[in-house]
């Protein structure tokens, strides 16, 4: 069932995201969809690793937790800025 769910988003484009800093509760909007995800705890974990990641069009990643930190991690190969 989530992948049928999720399936529906499948190479549409991102409009908007929003962000609640303090939880990391975070929204994508689709336009006519939105997808909400949240993490598990907002408290930064013993074992320091993701809440969830998200990839980029050119291949990275955006990584958010433990806690309320986030990274981005580049695409293998890509320069960083």
């Amino acid at each position: 069932m989530l992948r049928e769910t999720v399936g529906v988003l499948d190479g549409c484009a991102v409009r908007a995201v929003s962000l609640h800093p303090g939880t990391m509760d975070t929204t994508f909007d689709y336009g006519d969809r939105e997808l909400r995800i949240f993490p598990v705890t907002s408290v930064v974990a013993p074992r320091h690793w993701q809440q969830w990641s998200v990839r980029t069009p050119g291949g990275g990643y955006i990584d958010v937790g433990p806690g309320a930190s986030w990274s981005r991690r580049g695409a293998p190969g890509e320069r960083k800025q």
